[in-house]
């Protein structure tokens, strides 16, 4: 930026902006381009924005917010991170209720017909995404079970309005999964948080979707994501 856009958006007189900007340059926060004039970061104010990034883990945020995601939805949890295999589960915190749903750490989510799968298959790149798919569809053709492609593009048209994915009664009769995206600070997929549970009894309110929601775009905005306009969920266009 130029000294006279720096004083209109500081509010500062000339003189005291440029004061501020001469010292920031010397202490190596801000730089100037000899041939226009215009402030830009300098390199201090790039390495300690480097030294903060990295000392920022998405996981480690996630697993602190799920821990009390758990107890205000009575849900398992778990966090995941895109491994060798696929989206694997690296964080998992039982249901205070007694549930039939687990997931031991390292487990593979599949990406059909799973909430945490489902994600991953709206915004991992298809060069990573479409062998998966050819294998579960194979293995479901071969086991003789129907897996309704409907649902899973109507999961990933949910996940572009209402920022999470739900699938029911996949893995056992009257469960479901919701799960939800981090993003990085560069933008990019970086973790997913999800819940399973019962059916919500229809008729009564369902916070946990909404909780879930929040707690993912929370923890984003602490490991540095910044979306279009900080607006949450993202309308991302590999969707």
């Amino acid at each position: 930026m130029h000294l006279r856009e720096i004083t209109a958006a500081s509010s500062l007189a000339p003189s005291q902006a440029h004061r501020y900007l001469r010292s920031f340059v010397e202490g190596g926060l801000v730089s100037q381009d000899a041939a226009t004039g215009r402030y830009d970061l300098g390199v201090l104010a790039l390495q300690l924005g480097l030294t903060a990034l990295s000392r920022v883990d998405a996981v480690k945020l996630a697993d602190e917010a799920l821990e009390k995601l758990v107890e205000q939805t009575n849900m398992a949890g778990g966090v995941s991170v895109w491994g060798a295999y696929g989206q694997t589960c690296v964080r998992w915190r039982p249901s205070p209720n007694i549930i039939i749903a687990n997931a031991a750490l390292g487990t593979v989510f599949p990406m059909l017909t799973t909430a945490t799968g489902r994600i991953s298959l709206a915004l991992m790149p298809k060069s990573i995404t479409r062998p998966i798919v050819k294998r579960e569809l194979a293995a479901a053709k071969k086991a003789n079970r129907d897996i309704d492609m409907a649902s899973v593009d109507a999961s990933i048209e949910d996940l572009k309005t209402i920022g999470y994915c739900q699938v029911a009664g996949y893995s056992f009769p009257g469960l479901r999964s919701i799960a939800a995206p981090i993003f990085g600070a560069d933008g990019e997929l970086s973790a997913i948080i999800g819940l399973v549970g019962a059916d919500c009894p229809e008729g009564q309110p369902d916070s946990a979707p909404q909780l879930l929601v929040s707690v993912a775009q929370d923890v984003s905005e602490r490991a540095g994501f910044r979306g279009k306009g900080n607006r949450y969920p993202l309308l991302r266009d590999t969707l």
